[in-house]
């Protein structure tokens, strides 16, 4: 059972890493492009996505 809750732990853990890998790439792309408003839609949509 323990084992279980940890692979789902670390499945979690690695869900979180991707996700701020994702929001890294995505501030580094709207900088580069200089479209702030792509960066903030896109940061919302992935809040409202972690708030479900």
């Amino acid at each position: 059972m323990s084992e279980a809750r940890r692979t789902y732990a670390d499945r979690q853990v690695i869900i979180a890493v991707c996700i701020a890998v994702l929001i890294c790439l995505a501030f580094l792309a709207g900088f580069a492009v200089g479209d702030m408003e792509w960066v903030a839609r896109i940061r919302s949509s992935l809040l409202q996505m972690l708030q479900r």
